[in-house]
């Protein structure tokens, strides 16, 4: 499961204040949908191995996500092949 929790300078793109409301570009995005793949994370009972990538780039170029995302990669497959060799 991979989601971004970066936001937009509210300056940049006038966001507007109202009441305990913002609306601006990003405002929400896809931050609900983080909480959900968090939630269900944590509720669930399936014994297959799930990763939780959240990245914080992808409003500006995403370089940094890029370069993570190919780290846990090469990550998980060293683990795969650990497990391999152990059992």
């Amino acid at each position: 499961m991979c989601g971004h929790v970066d936001v937009v300078p509210h300056e940049k793109y006038g966001a507007k204040f109202i009441g305990n409301c913002i609306y601006v570009c990003g405002a929400i995005d896809i931050k609900s949908q983080v909480s959900v793949m968090m939630s269900l994370l944590k509720h669930s009972t399936s014994s297959k191995k799930v990763a939780l990538i959240l990245i914080s780039d992808e409003e500006i170029d995403g370089n940094v996500a890029r370069k993570l995302l190919k780290i846990i990669m090469h990550l998980w497959l060293l683990f795969q092949m650990l497990e391999k060799i152990l059992s």
